[in-house]
């Protein structure tokens, strides 16, 4: 590597940026600013302690529960909005018209469910 001359600004490609790692990692006094984060951080957490580690799992855990809890909540409702509004389209559609029930169901492409 003695001719690897980069700077961390004109890294590229993946390659480059691990050969930068490997060069100046023992130079370094502060965390890089770009893609370099995600391996200073496993570093660290490569040292923590059998408690520490443990504590970070379960911070993951519960964090990656959350997204998922607040995901399926707005996927939930999404849908249930999708559905009023249908709903709202084929209720005034209906008062407004004289047309037959099913006739309206079929333009909104929904069953009459019976």
């Amino acid at each position: 590597m003695p001719h690897f001359t980069q700077t961390e600004e004109e890294l590229g490609i993946t390659y480059d940026m691990w050969l930068y790692v490997l060069k100046y990692l023992p130079n370094l006094t502060e965390r890089p600013k770009r893609v370099f984060e995600k391996l200073v951080e496993a570093a660290e957490i490569a040292k923590f302690t059998p408690e520490e580690k443990e504590q970070y799992e379960e911070s993951l855990k519960s964090n990656r529960d959350l997204k998922n809890v607040i995901e399926t909540a707005f996927i939930e409702g999404e849908i249930k909005g999708k559905i009023e509004k249908k709903s709202s389209y084929f209720i005034n559609a209906f008062e407004r018209s004289k047309l037959p029930l099913a006739e309206i169901a079929e333009d909104f492409d929904v069953s009459m469910g019976f």
